[in-house]
Parts: structure tokens; sequence; C-alpha cells
């Protein structure tokens, strides 16, 4: 039962929480079939797996300009998915503008999608955190087919593109934990 527990549980925060995941867990279960469960889980391909090019978007900012996944080849992108209403992913905004600061001369943009919120609310809370991301909303359609070709269950939600506009990781770390990997990926180019 517990190996049964453990197992649902790692293939549960895969699914919607892949950050949160760490190898040492699979030391504790225990039972062998399991375990090659769970193994076959973490292997199995995921939505957008590594490779795959960045699903269309054309979306506008707070200024009311649009851009699209296209205007960012040659940068490493990160982009991260936020809700007005969701604390988690409020409490990434510091650590956010942090990494905007720290990578400005640097080929790194970082963007913020809004979904799930309405343009007033997304608006305060761009004044209100000072946000320096590039911000983006998408409602209507757009929040729907980006929450589909994202694989979105959870929010906060992230993604690590590179500098041809190929994903690198769909759900990866978030802000206050991606900057080494950024740097890594800086080095290589």
């Amino acid at each position: 039962t517990r190996d049964f527990q453990l197992a649902w549980l790692i293939c549960t925060i895969l699914e919607s929480h892949k950050y949160l995941f760490k190898e040492e867990w699979l030391e504790l279960i225990q039972d062998k079939d399991l375990k090659t469960f769970t193994l076959k889980q973490i292997e199995s391909k995921p939505i957008l797996p590594t490779g795959t090019p960045v699903p269309y978007f054309y979306l506008r900012d707070e200024k009311g300009n649009f851009h699209q996944h296209s205007n960012y080849k040659g940068k490493i992108v990160y982009l991260s998915f936020w809700a007005a209403w969701c604390k988690s992913c409020i409490i990434q905004f510091p650590d956010e503008n942090n990494l905007v600061t720290k990578f400005k001369d640097k080929a790194v943009t970082f963007i913020n999608i809004c979904i799930e919120s309405d343009t007033v609310k997304w608006k305060e809370m761009i004044q209100k955190h000072n946000l320096k991301t590039i911000n983006l909303i998408a409602v209507g359609a757009w929040n729907d087919k980006l929450k589909r070709d994202f694989d979105i269950h959870g929010i906060p939600h992230a993604v690590l593109i590179d500098q041809e506009g190929k994903i690198i990781e769909n759900k990866t770390l978030r802000a206050s934990q991606i900057e080494a990997k950024i740097l890594k990926l800086l080095e290589k180019k």
C-alpha cells in the first residue's frame, strides 16, 4: 500500500508540478513492479517534448501591442503562465523581476502570460507588482488554446524555450529556481 501511494503521488506530481519532483523519491519505492511503472511514467513522452516548436500565440500586452512567439527567436525565453487570483504565482513576481534585471544585457527574455483573468485585474497586478517582464494576456479562445497546447493543469506553469524557438522544458522550474539552468544555456551558446 505504501509503495502504491508513493507511485501514485509521484505520477500526480509529474502530471502538473514537475518542478517539485525529486529523483530520490524513487528510492523509497521498494516494489519492483511499481518502481518500473513509475520510471515509465517519468520517461513517457510529455505533451511538449524537448525540441518541439513553441505553440503559436498572438497576444497583446498592457499597452495594446501584439506579440507572437516568433518575435523572440534568437533569445532564450522563460515563459510563465499565471492568473490574478493565484497566490503561488504572485509570490514569483519578485524573483521574475530580479531575473529580468540580472539578464538585461543577455539574450534572455521573460514573458508572463496571464490566463483565467479579466483585463482590468491583470493591469492592476502589473502596476501593483511593478512587473518588469513582458506582460501578455490570453482571454477567450486564446486562454483555452494555450492551456491545451502547453498542457496547463495548474499554475504557476513555466516553459523554457531555446534560441531557435523550441521547447527545452515544459513544466520547468519556477523563477526562484531557474537561474542556474538559464546560465548553463547561455554558456552553451
